[in-house]
């Protein structure tokens, strides 16, 4: 039997754009996802297919092979190529559920590195002014406490001269894959969390923090 289109099973046409085809795999997995269908058998299989045909639609240079073969893997009428990679071992897919999941909760999904950089909080205090002030103005000086790279260990949380050591539950990824039901997720690294390093001799001053005020 002929393959079916993946333009088709996304209900895109071919000239679409890649955040056009994006936004017609999220329409389509969240219709048919489990939390949606109660588990019905047959919306599964068709999000299976989805996630395959997004999968391979995904990627330009996967797309451009297939518009020109009809195959993701450069063989003439060869459908889907790749297929589905199991999770788990089971009988289920590792969907691109990270396009997914920014639908859900906002761009990024919360996934992002505790290694990386973040930027600072903001510093909120309160003042108590008189009318007087209010009205004509005054300078005031004010304390405050905030966080800065610790001078022992510039930062690193770790004592200066030793070493850190790769985290051996993430392999330094600082994130770990974990399967719910027929899909898995990635969350940061509960052991290093998601710093994909550990201090195994913490800086005094900070206490491995990295930090002081």
């Amino acid at each position: 039997m002929p393959s079916a289109d993946l333009y088709q099973i996304l209900g895109a046409p071919r000239t679409s754009s890649q955040d056009e085809l994006r936004k017609a795999y999220l329409k389509l997995a969240h219709k048919y996802h489990p939390d949606k269908t109660g588990g019905d058998k047959a919306a599964e299989d068709k999000l299976k297919e989805i996630n395959a045909a997004y999968d391979v639609l995904k990627n330009p240079e996967k797309r451009s092979q297939y518009d020109r073969f009809g195959s993701a893997d450069a063989q003439p009428g060869g459908g889907f190529g790749g297929g589905f990679s199991s999770a788990g071992g089971g009988g289920g897919v590792e969907a691109p559920f990270e396009d997914f999941f920014d639908m859900l909760f906002g761009q990024g999904g919360g996934r992002q590195r505790a290694s990386s950089g973040q930027p600072g909080n903001d510093v909120e205090l309160r003042l108590t002014i008189s009318l007087e002030d209010a009205a004509f103005g005054a300078k005031k000086k004010l304390r405050f406490n905030r966080m800065e790279n610790c001078g022992g260990c510039k930062g690193t949380g770790a004592t200066p001269g030793s070493q850190l050591q790769t985290c051996a539950q993430c392999g330094g990824a600082g994130q770990v894959r974990a399967a719910h039901g027929f899909f898995s997720v990635t969350r940061p690294c509960p052991q290093c969390r998601g710093a994909g390093k550990i201090i195994s001799n913490p800086c005094r001053s900070c206490t491995g923090t990295g930090q002081q005020k």
